[in-house]
């Protein structure tokens, strides 16, 4: 039905499959394509399934977003006056594997001391993630690894981190995914690193090594604890109204490469644009 009203005013659409909303957002801006919608219940249950608009740049400003209301408002008035194309737009999952794993091809997995454990939450990771760990040569264990639209999210992934906590080892670095794949949640020896905390160690790695993070961006929700560790380290907390386009608003103002929430929503800005679980949870191993 979605398809049917795009190409009923005129747009031209590219079907790319099933795919992680990270995946989408690599594949639009390298691609200069204009507009991309997933169809995601993104952390939520199935029965929640909607739709994240996104632009080249990445999400959608808020006049955008309230034009768009406005649109939906009115629908009734517009008159169907227009027939674009539809097409197949194959290999967008496979470009964004091998995007991420350039990132991060210095990033050698096979001297660490202990597996990784990933939860995917029968979500838009499965096989993904798990693949790209093993190509940097990882010891993985995957847990509801396979795509299942009536199971994803249900009591796993990154919105059911207690869970995951008791299937995995104390010894292991494990991360849980939502269903579409821009948030991630941590365990390492056993304590739960929620995305304040994910930030905090980031951040710190990239300041030790001179990567200019000087300031990051959190949100209203972020934990007094966490920024007053980050004054320690000498890193300035910006903080934005929750959401991941106000953070990305205030990361492009203060300059800042780093940012997220504590939902585990990170943006990682000098490798992509956009929450990325999969980016994140690498240059969360990169910084451990």
């Amino acid at each position: 039905e979605l398809v049917r009203g795009l190409l009923s005013g005129g747009a031209d659409v590219l079907l790319m499959g099933v795919m992680p909303t990270p995946a989408l957002a690599y594949t639009i801006k390298s691609q200069a394509i204009e507009r991309a919608v997933m169809i995601t219940a993104s952390h939520n249950p199935p029965q929640y399934n909607g739709l994240k608009v996104m632009g080249a740049d990445g999400k959608l400003t808020e006049s955008e977003e309230v034009e768009i209301d406005s649109g939906l408002d009115h629908w009734q008035d517009y008159v169907i006056s227009a027939s674009g194309r539809v097409d197949i737009l194959s290999g967008g999952v496979r470009e964004y594997k091998r995007h991420v794993l350039s990132l991060f091809k210095h990033l050698d997995l096979t001297a660490l001391d202990r597996p990784i454990y990933l939860d995917t939450a029968h979500g838009c990771f499965s096989y993904i993630a798990k693949d790209v760990f093993e190509t940097l040569g990882a010891d993985v264990v995957a847990l509801n690894n396979d795509y299942d639209g009536e199971k994803i999210n249900v009591d796993c992934g990154a919105t059911a981190i207690d869970k995951f906590l008791l299937q995995t080892p104390d010894r292991a670095i494990c991360f849980a995914f939502d269903g579409d794949g821009d948030r991630v949640m941590a365990i390492v020896d056993g304590k739960i690193y929620d995305g304040d905390q994910i930030l905090y160690n980031i951040a710190c790695h990239y300041k030790a090594k001179s990567r200019g993070s000087n300031s990051v961006v959190g949100t209203i929700m972020t934990g007094g604890g966490i920024e007053k560790a980050f004054a320690k380290q000498k890193i300035t907390l910006h903080r934005a109204d929750v959401g991941d386009k106000y953070v990305a608003e205030m990361m492009r103002e203060k300059c800042a490469i780093l940012g997220g929430e504590k939902s585990g929503h990170i943006i990682v800005g000098d490798k992509t644009n956009t929450g990325d679980g999969l980016v994140t949870a690498l240059a969360f191993v990169e910084s451990y």
